[in-house]
């Protein structure tokens, strides 16, 4: 993308090709259809952000909620099925029916303690690990009279 060589083609129609993708894939047997088509048809979405960042346009991506999520993204990954399973655990104790607004509530109430420790985990463990052992990204300094590719 930055060597100008990905071809542009915006967020919008990304967005839809991302929701075709996963209607075809709702139709394939799981492990294909999730596991490996999937990425076929989210990669264009996942380029047209880059490549709006890259140009300094608007993104749906670059809020600042979307930002932060991304950022705890990793804890999120680490911990949500835990939290899933412990919920489920704590509830099939109770015959696990529920009706389905009581179902919704409880879906929530999983993500939102998902979001939350996910938080923590990143800010108090995380970051100040990442911190600690990782090394300082030098950036290279531009050669003189060298301008930085512009993409078409």
């Amino acid at each position: 993308m930055l060597a100008g060589r990905w071809p542009r083609l915006g967020l919008a129609p990304a967005a839809l090709i991302a929701i075709g993708g996963y209607v075809v894939s709702s139709y394939l047997p799981f492990v294909y259809g999730w596991g490996g088509t999937s990425s076929l048809f989210v990669a264009p979405l996942i380029a047209a952000g880059a490549l709006a960042d890259v140009h300094g346009e608007r993104s749906p991506f670059r809020v600042r909620t979307m930002v932060w999520l991304g950022e705890i993204s990793f804890a999120f990954y680490m911990l949500h099925r835990i939290v899933i399973m412990q919920v489920h655990r704590l509830f099939a104790a109770t015959g696990g029916t529920f009706p389905p607004v009581a179902a919704a509530g409880l879906i929530l109430a999983a993500l939102a303690l998902s979001v939350f420790l996910s938080w923590l985990l990143y800010t108090y463990v995380e970051n100040p690990l990442v911190r600690r052992f990782s090394r300082p990204r030098v950036r290279p300094e531009p050669e003189v009279g060298l301008k930085p590719h512009a993409p078409a």
